[in-house]
């Protein structure tokens, strides 16, 4: 009998070797610092679904063998990257997938878990507590980085309450890069060519673009909220 409680099992030695590996190459801070050099900055790109795979299969790695401090420190990097790894698309369903997995598997929610849901919970909660209000007025977000008068111009458009549309006349690589400028800041415009005179004239027109976003992901999140709470 001695013997036994001097030595530990074959399990308990398996479990320390998981451990170990763990530790190493599978270390969850290196999942997320992988992630970031491949692609160079991390921000407003969201993880492909097959990270997301990974990342519950790391998940479950720590949690079957008990290590739920590790699994802490991988879904605390998770959680510093909202941009990357979103309610919609990583946290959630991720959620939905290692609750039932550690209840069957486990017979509990790690406490890692517990933590995580009650935090994703409350800002989903936040999130719905008041739907997104249809503009009042002409009123729409200017946040173009000015860099040229024609950003100047977009941004006093934008901000003119009671202004629907604007006529630019420009050259053809200016009218270019104004488009350019209009779709990679997401303003709420939409616009078409008018061939009249020299140079030819852009027409902006102010669109609903951001309200309908936002109603869109208010209707999401609701949805989040109600998955993740059952």
């Amino acid at each position: 009998v001695g013997h036994h409680a001097d030595h530990p099992d074959a399990g308990d030695i398996r479990a320390a070797q998981c451990r170990e590996s763990l530790r190493g190459s599978l270390l969850p801070v290196r999942f997320c610092e992988a992630e970031n050099q491949k692609s160079g900055s991390y921000h407003g790109t969201e993880v492909a679904a097959a990270k997301i795979e990974t990342l519950e299969l790391l998940l479950q790695s720590c949690l079957a063998i008990r290590a739920d401090r590790l699994a802490a420190k991988l879904i605390d990097q998770v959680r510093g990257q909202p941009e990357r790894f979103t309610h919609e698309h990583a946290q959630v369903p991720c959620l939905l997938k290692l609750i039932p997995w550690s209840l069957k598997r486990l017979k509990e929610i790690p406490p890692s878990l517990a933590r995580w849901r009650d935090e994703v919970t409350k800002e989903l909660a936040a999130a719905i507590a008041v739907s997104p209000s249809k503009p009042a007025d002409w009123t729409r977000p200017a946040e173009i980085e000015v860099s040229s008068p024609f950003d100047r111009q977009l941004n006093e458009f934008l901000a003119d309450p009671e202004a629907e549309t604007l006529t630019i006349p420009a050259a053809e690589n200016q009218r270019a890069q104004i488009i350019s400028t209009v779709r990679r800041y997401g303003c709420d415009l939409s616009h078409r060519l008018e061939k009249k005179g020299s140079p030819h004239r852009l027409v902006f027109t102010k669109t609903l673009g951001s309200w309908e976003r936002a109603v869109a992901q208010y209707e999401t999140n609701i949805k989040l909220h109600t998955q993740v709470t059952k």
